[in-house]
């Protein structure tokens, strides 16, 4: 029995890209020039690999769009184990915190064990997996990353703040408010930036349309998004 081809992964993001960075005549405009930032090479620990920065410009073309608004408020990042995808979050958060001013990250996995590698990797500085330099500092002031449980009213000047939560938790939570919880009401309030790791855990697409509805991840993280951008 002949074996089916495989199916051609369409992306047609990194195609527009790859069509504009060919573009001599865009050789001028900022988001063309972008290069590996010192704010992000002099944080890390591991230097990015040239897949890894690739990925920084593709964010950044993105982010510098006229449109991004409407065009590209939800991104994914299609990338193997093992292929560095945390240094590349990493980098992330240190990218919309010096070019858009984002103190709020809401990092979203899909069980507790890989919340504790995340806290292990963005939080413990004592750490070996910890990923970033010490310490950080962008623009001559010192850094702080600060794990919360709901982020504040008024930020403080230097910090990045940081919630870790599961998929689970999340739901629920947004379901059945609760002091010192995370609402809807609460997020929309906030600038805030949404990371989702193993994204391919909250996918929809196979499900029944009641579980998409009532018991999908994804339906969560829509909802929440919607609700955070209307």
């Amino acid at each position: 029995m002949a074996k089916k081809k495989a199916r051609e992964l369409v992306l047609p993001i990194v195609h527009e890209i790859k069509e504009y960075t060919s573009d001599f005549l865009k050789n001028d405009e900022p988001r063309h020039s972008f290069v590996y930032p010192d704010y992000i090479k002099h944080n890390l620990k591991h230097q990015l690999r040239d897949y890894q920065k690739q990925s920084l410009y593709n964010l950044n073309y993105t982010q510098k769009d006229d449109h991004v608004a409407s065009r590209f408020n939800q991104l994914l990042f299609h990338m193997a184990t093992g292929s560095g995808k945390t240094d590349v979050m990493a980098a992330d958060i240190l990218y919309f915190y010096h070019e858009f001013g984002y103190q709020n990250f809401l990092f979203v996995v899909n069980t507790n064990a890989v919340i504790a590698k995340t806290r292990e990797n963005m939080l413990n500085v004592q750490s070996p997996k910890y990923l970033f330099s010490q310490p950080i500092s962008i623009d001559g002031i010192q850094i702080e990353l600060r794990e919360v449980t709901h982020f504040p009213t008024n930020s403080e000047p230097g910090v990045i703040y940081l919630r870790l939560t599961t998929i689970q938790t999340l739901k629920n939570e947004l379901k059945k408010p609760r002091e010192n919880g995370l609402t809807y009401d609460d997020l929309k309030k906030q600038k805030l930036i949404i990371l989702a790791d193993e994204a391919h855990h909250f996918s929809a697409g196979t499900k029944s349309k009641d579980d998409q509805k009532h018991k999908s991840w994804e339906y969560v993280l829509d909802k929440l998004i919607k609700q955070i951008v209307s």
